[in-house]
């Protein structure tokens, strides 16, 4: 399952999983990575067009475009993300979807 973003002028969080994938589509796209382990730093990241991140642990990712003049879209891929046993995620998103803001709701499940 994936979904595209337009971040103008905003910063969206997602919740995400080990396996998930955003790849930044057009613009420049910065990432602060929160971390839910209270010890673990919270790194950056700046991805440009047809560059990739895959999540390697469950955190909150915070996403923006680093110019206001310029449009910066991104793809989740949720496609491969998993459950903390390691079993996939996808076939709960499914579900989900067409309940209420599809893109909330199973972004924050």
């Amino acid at each position: 399952m994936r979904f595209t973003l337009h971040l103008n002028d905003s910063c969206q969080r997602l919740s995400l999983r080990p396996g998930a994938r955003i790849t930044c589509a057009g613009g420049t796209l910065w990432i602060t990575l929160e971390s839910r382990q209270a010890s673990r730093p919270s790194p950056d990241l700046v991805l440009t067009p047809g560059q990739c991140h895959r999540v390697t642990e469950a955190a909150d990712y915070f996403l923006t475009g680093t110019r206001k003049d310029v449009a910066t879209a991104c793809e989740i891929d949720l496609s491969r993300e998993q459950r903390p046993d390691g079993r996939p995620l996808l076939a709960l998103r499914r579900a989900l979807q067409g309940r209420g803001d599809p893109l909330r709701r199973l972004l924050r499940a």
